[in-house]
This record gives structure tokens, C-alpha cells and sequence, in this order.
């Protein structure tokens, strides 16, 4: 994936690095779909941060910062950073999803048995269902204007 969903998924999970459940984070059709137009011109104003990326804290001067460029942008508040975050893992979880086939039961099962665990149980763990169920409706618009 881009560098930006990277930093920002880098961020959120700083964030959300205890939680068992990610929590809802509110997104929205209009956010995925800003965010998807909106992306050159996100990263851009992003990467203008400097070296917030490798931050995974993120101190208050460049949350704010960050914050100020998702709503200039068309990310509804509040916590917009936390949402450009969970879009970020949705989307991987999406494609990935979509890229390797979803996996039912019988395979989760047969993946168990050979010690091996559901690929995807690090981003399902990270994302929400609802927020997940947004980011999969506009799967097609951001696939469109997000280039790996």
C-alpha cells in the first residue's frame, strides 16, 4: 500500500494497540468517497508533516495538523485521523479478502489444524464491522483512486 495509509495505520495502531475490538469509528459513504478523490492531494498535505509517520504517538502539534488537512479534505469529524486509519485497514482487509478469497469456516478450521491461523485475524482484530461494511460498499471508488 501507499506510504500514507501505512503512516496513518501506523498511527491508529498506536491508537488502538490494546483494544481487542476496534471500536467504531463512525465512517461514513461521504468519508471513503472524499477520501478516495481526495487521496493525491491527502498524501501530499500529509507528507508535508514530515517525520509524523514514524511517530506513532503523534504529538498534539501534528494530529492537529492532520486533523485540519482530512477536514480541508472532506473527512467528517470528530477523530478523523482515527478514520482514515480504519479506512486504511479496511480497505487492506477488503482486498485481501478479496485478492485471496474470503475464508470459511472449513478453511479457518483446516488452517487450525495445521497450526496455522486466519491471515487476515490481525486486521479483522484491528477494524470494526460496521466501519468494515462502509469501506467494503466504496471498495470500487477507492480502488480506482488508490494505486498500490
Amino acid at each position: 500500500m501507499k506510504k500514507l495509509f501505512t503512516a496513518i495505520a501506523v498511527l491508529f495502531f498506536g491508537f488502538a494497540a490494546f483494544a481487542q475490538n476496534a471500536p467504531k469509528t463512525g465512517i461514513t459513504d461521504n468519508d471513503v468517497q472524499n477520501f478516495a478523490k481526495n487521496y493525491k492531494t491527502i498524501e501530499k498535505e500529509m507528507d508535508k508533516l514530515g517525520n509524523w509517520k514514524n511517530n506513532t504517538a503523534g504529538d498534539l502539534k501534528d494530529l492537529a495538523k492532520a486533523e485540519a488537512v482530512l477536514e480541508a479534505n472532506g473527512i467528517s469529524g470528530p477523530d478523523r485521523v482515527k478514520k482514515v486509519g480504519m479506512i486504511g485497514v479496511c480497505y487492506a482487509l477488503a482486498v485481501g479478502e478479496e485478492e485471496m478469497g474470503s475464508l470459511d469456516a472449513d478453511t479457518l478450521a483446516l488452517l487450525k489444524s495445521m497450526g496455522k491461523k486466519d491471515p487476515f485475524e490481525t486486521l479483522r482484530v484491528q477494524s470494526n464491522a460496521d466501519d468494515y461494511k462502509v469501506v467494503q460498499r466504496n471498495l470500487k471508488i477507492l480502488k480506482k483512486y488508490v494505486k498500490d
